[in-house]
């Protein structure tokens, strides 16, 4: 490299002097082929700088020096000039291409970027699509709750109106009479007071059984077993229908909190009110 470098600064002085003394175009030239080989070998601007630096120091101490000072400073600056022409080109070709790289670098993420946010906002539309279908759906199954809450109001409210209305007033009657007759008879009236004592218990009986519908306290009590035990004597004594419970791993049914219970004590209370019905 050492050997190379030498050549090419011994070329340098002489196309230098040949510069100063001619002026030629053919000097130009040689400039700009000395300038190629400073960048074939991977030469800085410093350096031709220096090889410039010592080839001029050289030809100025030298007697054959042509022209005035000022002037042949101004011809080798110039001569200068056309050396480093090559490495500017190179070096504005480099930026230009590393600028260019910069650009295809920041466009490849600028498409990443839109292809992300067109991936999110079809993501987006179908969560909103989703979300506006559950909406439907809860305003849907909410209809319904409040539906089937209504229609279990009103079963409530008429048989409440049809069975304690007709006994309480079936107990008015036999108290008006029991009042009337206790006056002018007393024969019986032991028999009609056991049967205003029946209709007492009948009624209350009913008010039980439909608190026990509403929501049985001896779920929260006692738990969920001998609120569905005491649930199934109730029907097989109303219904007839021969019911029989077996419960395996009690422990581990009672142990499920109030809500769960719940849930189950109405689950078996649906299936037998639709068994009861059909």
């Amino acid at each position: 490299m050492n050997a190379t470098l030498g050549k090419l600064s011994e070329r340098y002085s002489a196309a230098l002097g040949a510069h100063l003394a001619e002026g030629s175009e053919t000097s130009s030239a040689l400039a700009a082929e000395l300038g190629r080989e400073a960048l074939r070998l991977d030469l800085a601007a410093s350096d031709l700088a220096l090889i410039h630096e010592e080839a001029l120091t050289a030809l100025m101490s030298s007697e054959q020096m042509p022209g005035d000072g000022g002037g042949t400073i101004r011809q080798a600056g110039i001569f200068f000039r056309q050396t480093l022409a090559p490495l500017a080109e190179a070096s504005t070709a480099a930026e230009l291409n590393a600028m260019k790289k910069r650009l295809q670098r920041e466009t490849a993420k600028r498409k990443a970027a839109e292809r992300t946010l067109k991936e999110e906002r079809g993501q987006y539309g179908k969560l909103l699509a989703d979300s506006k279908i559950m909406h439907n759906q809860l305003r849907q199954l909410s209809h319904k709750i409040l539906l089937a809450q209504e229609d279990e109001r009103k079963r409530i409210s008429r048989e409440l109106h049809d069975e304690i209305s007709q006994i309480l007033t079936g107990i008015n009657v036999r108290l008006a009479a029991l009042k009337i007759e206790s006056a002018v008879n007393v024969e019986n009236i032991g028999q009609k007071i056991a049967d205003a004592q029946h209709l007492v218990e009948k009624s209350v009986a009913i008010v039980h059984r439909y608190a026990r519908e509403l929501r049985p306290a001896m779920l929260d009590d006692l738990g969920l077993i001998p609120a569905l035990t005491s649930y199934l004597k109730d029907v097989r004594k109303r219904t007839g229908l021969q019911i029989h419970l077996t419960a395996s791993k009690a422990a581990t049914i009672e142990a499920v909190n109030g809500i769960k219970r719940t849930v189950l004590y109405r689950a078996a209370q649906e299936a037998l009110t639709n068994v009861d019905r059909h």
